[in-house]
C-alpha cells in the first residue's frame, strides 16, 4: 500500500528531502529521467525502431522531460526535444541539461504560433509540460500542445501527471493530455485517481528516484493506494482437519420474485470464496426454484406477501437467520416492497453488531430511514455505488460526482462505520478517517450483477473470520482478478457476473501463490 499524496504535500516532501537530508534538486531530476527513460525502454517493443518526441515545459516537470530525452539519446535512440517557453524563461536545472542535449539532437524552444507538423513522424510522444505545478487554464503554445498530442494518434507517456490535471484534485480545466501511460515521481498523486484524472491518466508506472525513507513523515497523509501485495499472505493456511464450522457461517437476506438472480449471484460468490455454510433467506415460493437448480445453496423459506416479497411474518425466521451465522449479507435484490422494508428496518436496527454488508435494496431501505445510519458500527460495511451513496447521504448525485472522497470520509466518520464506495476508483474510508483507493481499470465489470458478486465475496471472507480491513482488500482484488482473467477469456464487452465466479478459484490460487 503506498500513501497517496496531494501536489501541494509532495512538494512538501520534496523541499524536506533537499533541505533536511541534504540531496540537490538537480540530482532528483537526474534520477527522476532516468527511471523515465527506463520505464519507456522497458515498456515499449523495439524502442531502437521509433522516434521518442518530447514536448517539454520550463519548469522542473520540463527539466525531468529534457534530461530523459539526453540520456535516450546518449543510449542511441531516436529523440527529438521541444521545450514551449520564450527564451527568457529556460533557467536553472533545465538550462544546463539543454546546453548538453543540444549538442547531440536537435532541441526547438517552441514560441506560441510553432507548428508540429515536422514531428508527425514520431512513434511516442512524452508529455512534460506542467507535472503537479499546474495550477490554471493552459493557453497559447500550451494549449495547441496538448491539443496536437491528443489529436496526432500517438503512444503518448506523461511525466508525474497529465499536464491540465490537477495533481490534488483530477479536475481539469479546457484541455489536459489523455495518456495512455503515466510515469508519476516516487509517490502516486491523488490526481491521478480522482475525477478526470482517472481516465487521462492511463496505465500509471510509479518509479523511486532515490527520495530518502522518512521524508514523506513531514505530511500526515491518511489516504493510501492499494496494491496487489497488500493481499500477499492474508489467506489462511486450511489445516487437513477442518470442519465446515471451521470456516464460518453466512446468512444471506436477500432475493424476492423480480429480482431472484441477485441472490444467486451473491450466493454462489458467497460459496466460491470459501464460507464453510450458507443460507438463504428468500420468498418461499422462489426457494424450491433455486434450490434445485442450485443445491449447494441452502434456503430458508420465508413467508411472502404476493406476487413474491418478504412478508412481516418472516421476522422469526430471519432472526433465526441472523442469530445462526457468523456474518450476514443484505440486500442483493430484496426489494423495497412494504412490508420487506418493515421487517428489514426492524432487524437492522436489532443486529448492527453482528459482522454484517448491506447493499443493494438494504441500503435503498436505509435510504428511507436515515435515523439508522447514526447507528450502525465498525463491523458492518456498507457497499453503495453512486446512485446510493447519494440517497444515503442525502445529497444529489451532481454533487457527489463533484466531491466523492470528502463525502466518503465524513459519511463513514460521522456514521461510525465503513464504506465501500464503488467506482472509478473504489473509496474505502472507515470510521478512524482511514481512506483507501483501488483502482480497477476494468469496464467488463460494468455489468448488472458484478456488485452482488462483490457482496458475496465480502460477506464470505467476514463469515470466515478476516478482519474487516482485510476482508475488504481481499474481496476487492478477489473480483479485480478474476474480473481480468474473464475479460482476457471473453473480452470486455461480453463479461457476465457467471463469468467472474467461474473465475474465483483462479484469483483465489493466484493471492495464495504471491
Amino acid at each position: 500500500m503506498q500513501k497517496l499524496l496531494t501536489a501541494e504535500e509532495m512538494r512538501v516532501v520534496e523541499e524536506n528531502t533537499i533541505n533536511n537530508f541534504g540531496i540537490d534538486s538537480l540530482v532528483l531530476m537526474k534520477n527522476a529521467a532516468t527511471k523515465i527513460a527506463e520505464t519507456i525502454i522497458s515498456n515499449e517493443d523495439d524502442l531502437k525502431s521509433k522516434v521518442v518526441t518530447f514536448i517539454c515545459g520550463p519548469g522542473n516537470n520540463g527539466g525531468d522531460g529534457v534530461f530523459a530525452a539526453e540520456i535516450l539519446a546518449k543510449k542511441g535512440y531516436n529523440v527529438k526535444c521541444y521545450v514551449i517557453a520564450k527564451k527568457s524563461q529556460i533557467k536553472g536545472n533545465i538550462k544546463k541539461c539543454l546546453e548538453r542535449l543540444s549538442k547531440s539532437i536537435d532541441t526547438v524552444i517552441v514560441d506560441s504560433n510553432f507548428s508540429y507538423d515536422d514531428i508527425n513522424d514520431s512513434d511516442i510522444l512524452v508529455d512534460s509540460i506542467f507535472g503537479i505545478g499546474f495550477n490554471s487554464n493552459p493557453e497559447d503554445g500550451y494549449y495547441d500542445a496538448i491539443h496536437y498530442i491528443n489529436n496526432c494518434k500517438k503512444t503518448v507517456y506523461s511525466v508525474d501527471i497529465p499536464s491540465g490535471i490537477h495533481g490534488s484534485t483530477g479536475f481539469m480545466e479546457d484541455i489536459a493530455v489523455n495518456a495512455d501511460y503515466t510515469i508519476t515521481i516516487q509517490f502516486p498523486k491523488l490526481g491521478l485517481y480522482l475525477n478526470d484524472g482517472y481516465t487521462y491518466s492511463g496505465e500509471v508506472f510509479i518509479v523511486d528516484i532515490g527520495i530518502p525513507k522518512g521524508a514523506d513523515e513531514v505530511v500526515e497523509s491518511k489516504i493510501f493506494l492499494t496494491e496487489e501485495s497488500d493481499v500477499k499472505n492474508i489467506l489462511r493456511k486450511r489445516e487437513l482437519t477442518s470442519d465446515k464450522k471451521d470456516f464460518g457461517k453466512v446468512f444471506n437476506f436477500a432475493g424476492s420474485l423480480a429480482t431472484p438472480g441477485a441472490a444467486v449471484l451473491s450466493s454462489i460468490s458467497c460459496l466460491r470464496t470459501g464460507i464453510g455454510m450458507l443460507k438463504l433467506g428468500i420468498p418461499m415460493n422462489i426457494s424450491a426454484s433455486i434450490s434445485s437448480v442450485y443445491p449447494e445453496i441452502m434456503t430458508i423459506p420465508l413467508p411472502y406477501t404476493q406476487p413474491g416479497y418478504t412478508s412481516l411474518n418472516a421476522e422469526k425466521d430471519i432472526v433465526k437467520g441472523f442469530n445462526w451465522a457468523d456474518a450476514i449479507l443484505v440486500g442483493p435484490g430484496l426489494s423495497v416492497s412494504p412490508e420487506t422494508k418493515r421487517v428489514t428496518k426492524k432487524l437492522l436496527s436489532k443486529y448492527i453488531e453482528k459482522p454484517m454488508v448491506i447493499d443493494a435494496d438494504g441500503l435503498n431501505i436505509l435510504s428511507e430511514n436515515l435515523d439508522l445510519l447514526d447507528k450502525l458500527g465498525e463491523n458492518t460495511v456498507l457497499t453503495p455505488h453512486d446512485g446510493e451513496m447519494s440517497r444515503i447521504s442525502n445529497t444529489s448525485k451532481e454533487f457527489l460526482s463533484l466531491d466523492r472522497l470528502s463525502i466518503c470520509i465524513e459519511k463513514a466518520k460521522s456514521w461510525n462505520t465503513n464504506i465501500v464506495l464503488k467506482g472509478t476508483p473504489t473509496i474505502i474510508s472507515n470510521e478512524n478517517g482511514e481512506v483507501m483507493i483501488h483502482v480497477n481499470k476494468n469496464p467488463g465489470l460494468a455489468v448488472g450483477g458484478s456488485g452482488d458478486v462483490l457482496a458475496g465475496i465480502l460477506v464470505s471472507l467476514m463469515g470466515q473470520k478476516y478482519s474487516i480491513k482485510e476482508s475488504i482488500l481481499l474481496a476487492l482484488y478477489i473480483q479485480k482478478i478474476s474480473g481480468e482473467k474473464a475479460k482476457e477469456e471473453k473480452g470486455e464487452y461480453s463479461v457476465l457476473p457467471t463469468d467472474q465466479i467461474s473465475e474465483i478459484p483462479y484469483a483465489i490460487k493466484k493471492i495464495r501463490e504471491m
